[in-house]
């Protein structure tokens, strides 16, 4: 499965967020003509855990997620709503159930990093976007470890 989408799958099914933006969490572009508010993820960065052996399984992403509001106080409401949902998160991220045997992402920590906020009077006639970065370590149980 891929990150991105266990991370927009695991906002969605917040019913405080889903009931601001529905489904409307892009990656990694918004539309030109979005509906507000909105979410965009980006991937930052992707590590890959080792240790002396090689490879540990594991990997550590810097997830970007942008809330995108009409006003400021709406970008900070659900930016406080994202960090809420995942900061702390640890647990599996499932994929399609209709697929067997459903992907799953074991996430071993999802922690906030960073954050910033800024207006940008170019997009749409003035936009609020309130930024949170987020290191995720996880292992893909699609993934088989060999230690040797």
């Amino acid at each position: 499965m891929d990150i991105l989408v266990g991370f927009r799958d695991h906002l969605i099914t917040s019913a405080p967020i889903a009931a601001l933006i529905v489904a409307r969490v892009y990656t990694p572009i918004l539309p030109a003509k979005p509906t507000y508010p909105a979410v965009q993820l980006q991937l930052i960065s992707d590590v890959d855990g080792l240790h002396l052996r090689g490879p540990n399984g594991l990997h550590t992403v810097r997830i970007q997620a942008d809330a995108w509001a009409t006003t400021r106080d709406g970008a900070r409401a659900l930016g406080r709503l994202i960090r809420q949902r995942v900061n702390g998160f640890a647990g599996n991220w499932i994929g399609d159930k209709s697929v067997s045997p459903a992907t799953r992402l074991a996430v071993q920590l999802a922690q906030f990093v960073d954050g910033s906020e800024r207006y940008a009077d170019e997009i749409n006639g003035g936009i609020v976007r309130h930024s949170g970065d987020y290191f995720v370590t996880f292992r893909d149980a699609s993934e088989e470890v060999l230690i040797a």
